[in-house]
């Protein structure tokens, strides 16, 4: 008797189990679809810039600006693709690793050479040529004085105007 009572409490907990890995299944589904835009194949990488570009404080404006890289190992000129008062896209052809700090010295049209410290968020250097866009590193900027980061807002301001 007791073996009956046994398999029926495995076969109901199988049971029970199969319902909440179906239920998981659905609601994983049914997030990715709102998460992700339709008729868009993201890889893994493409996804998780997805999600922290939907995630920014500001929307970053397209701009090609230029840019000099300033580290102990030396100089790398290079140009923004997009940039905010937070943070860039840096195009280059060598990004640096992530968590690598440097200054940078960006080429405004209006404030001239602004000169802010900043930090390497992630970087597509060990993506394959094939898989990639654009070759470069997403940046933030850190521990700068309010006084770069108001003529940083000033230049995307004017930008945004002459437009």
């Amino acid at each position: 008797m007791g073996d009956v009572y046994a398999g029926i409490s495995i076969g109901m907990g199988f049971i029970l189990f199969c319902i909440l890995l179906a239920v998981v299944t659905t609601l994983f589904k049914n997030f990715k679809k709102r998460l992700i835009p339709k008729n868009n194949n993201m890889d893994a990488a493409d996804f998780c810039n997805y999600l922290v570009s939907e995630s920014r404080q500001d929307k970053r404006i397209d701009v090609s600006w230029a840019v000099t890289v300033k580290m102990a190992e030396g100089d790398v000129t290079a140009e923004t693709k997009d940039i905010n008062r937070f943070g860039a896209f840096i195009r280059c052809s060598r990004p640096l690793p992530p968590g690598k700090q440097f200054v940078l010295s960006l080429e405004t049209p209006d404030k001239g050479t602004l000169v802010l410290n900043s930090e390497v968020v992630w970087s597509n250097g060990n993506v394959p040529d094939d898989k990639v866009v654009n070759r470069g590193m997403g940046i933030r900027f850190i521990n700068n004085s309010p006084e770069n980061i108001e003529n940083l807002s000033q230049s995307i301001s004017d930008f945004l105007e002459s437009l």
